[in-house]
């Protein structure tokens, strides 16, 4: 490893080609900068405003910590790239990615937090963890991050952030598997702020399986536009938005309120055989699903797979599922608030499947929990199979109960099957079917 320690006054800006064989590290309290025309091709990269002291870079612990000067930023606007299985680190206080930066089977990290240790091993990057919260963290890529055949992890641990954004993705983020199944890509925002995918995050595989990606933090938007990808050839993958299936994996950490909009997409089909995959947006307080979700089993074998969508409070639910599959048995979606009421387009209710702007995206709509009678019918006329569940009795006081107040009739398709499952009363107003 080649240790650059950079001590004076000024950041460090990389504006033409660095090659090497080895591993570099670029350390400058005062910033990082590589240029428009930055050309960097090496082993391993890491460039940050923190230090790393040289007792532990001696006896092979890297642990990068300290404070950067104020404003000061990693930045790339240029090419980044590593050789096979090799690994890319920008870690600071605030880190952008608007350039390429690229690491066959390898990792790529952008990394926001008080301190952010590496182990290494044999030449390539075996783990990272980011902790501890600092004012003010950011990490955006407004460009391509690719890792085919690896791994991508965008982390940020802020301190008291609020309604800010401390992990924003507007570009593309790869990690296809071209050979074998897809990749692994986490966003992270930690325990405050938001986290923001308005573009492309990609671990589809041709070949194999769809990969894994997970998006955590206090609240997470799903904008519109945005692709959330993880289908596969002989499978789809795994998509977890706000946490684990019935918000139960204690490896997720669970959001406090998940917002999709309405044109955004997730996708873990499995594209020519197969099942399809699972997908879960989930929240402990509000949950707005407006979006579309796809778990389609292959073209030519497979089942759909297992879509959910819920919020342990507050669930607005007036998006699009689609888990069948043209060459074997549908898939589930499956709702799972505490008390829940099934309504009308056309009710008084708030219910609304237009998208939001602004800082008030994650303020209900609607009170308690309600799904639209339109899209439970929609996906058993697409042979989707659909649960609505409730659970247990929260502290506001409600007790698991299902209200029917519109009709929910499938008119077309193949078998479907709809459950109710209340943990307390199931009831129907007047004139309302059910069949």
């Amino acid at each position: 490893v080649a240790l650059n320690r950079v001590t004076g006054a000024s950041g460090s800006q990389i504006m033409g080609t660095l090659k090497a064989n080895g591993q570099v590290f670029i350390l400058n309290p005062n910033g990082v900068l590589f240029g428009k025309d930055a050309r960097v091709n090496v082993g391993g990269l890491v460039a940050s405003t923190k230090n790393l002291s040289t007792a532990d870079f001696m006896k092979g612990q890297y642990t990068l910590s300290g404070s950067g000067h104020p404003g000061a930023q990693v930045v790339n606007q240029g090419s980044l790239t590593t050789a096979k299985g090799g690994y890319i680190v920008l870690a600071g206080e605030r880190v952008s990615n608007s350039g390429t930066v690229t690491t066959p089977s390898g990792k790529a990290v952008l990394a926001a937090g008080k301190t952010v240790t590496l182990q290494l091993d044999n030449g390539g990057l075996t783990s990272v963890s980011v902790n501890g919260s600092v004012v003010n963290a950011l990490v955006e890529n407004r460009g391509l991050i690719s890792a085919t055949n690896g791994q991508v992890y965008l982390t940020a641990k802020g301190q008291d952030m609020l309604l800010n954004t401390v992990v924003n993705n507007s570009g593309t983020v790869e990690a296809k598997g071209l050979a074998s199944r897809g990749g692994e890509i986490v966003l992270n925002g930690g325990d405050s702020g938001v986290v923001s995918q308005s573009g492309h995050l990609l671990a589809d595989s041709q070949t194999g399986q769809g990969g894994k990606i997970t998006l955590e933090g206090q609240n997470i938007h799903l904008a519109g536009g945005s692709l959330t990808s993880a289908t596969g050839k002989t499978g789809g993958g795994e998509v977890y938005v706000g946490g684990g299936w019935q918000g139960k994996d204690s490896r997720i950490r669970n959001a406090s309120k998940v917002v999709m909009d309405k044109t955004a997409t997730v996708d873990v089909s499995a594209t020519e055989n197969g099942n399809g995959g699972t997908a879960v947006l989930w929240s402990d307080d509000y949950t707005n699903f407006r979006g579309t979700v796809l778990a389609k089993g292959g073209a030519q074998s497979g089942r759909g797979g297992r879509v959910e969508t819920s919020s342990h409070r507050n669930l607005q639910a007036s998006g699009e599922v689609d888990a069948s599959a043209r060459a074997g048995q549908g898939g589930e979606w499956l709702l799972d608030p505490t008390d829940v009421t099934i309504v009308g387009a056309g009710a008084d209710t708030g219910v609304d499947s237009a998208t939001a702007d602004g800082t008030d995206i994650f303020t209900p709509t609607a009170s308690g929990a309600q799904i639209l009678n339109s899209s439970i019918v929609n996906q058993l006329n697409a042979g989707t199979n659909v649960t609505v569940k409730t659970s247990g009795t929260d502290t506001d006081g409600q007790t698991g109960n299902i209200t029917v107040s519109a009709n929910i009739v499938k008119t077309a398709g193949a078998d479907a099957k709809l459950t109710l499952l209340a943990d307390n009363t199931i009831s129907t107003g007047d004139k309302v079917s059910i069949g």
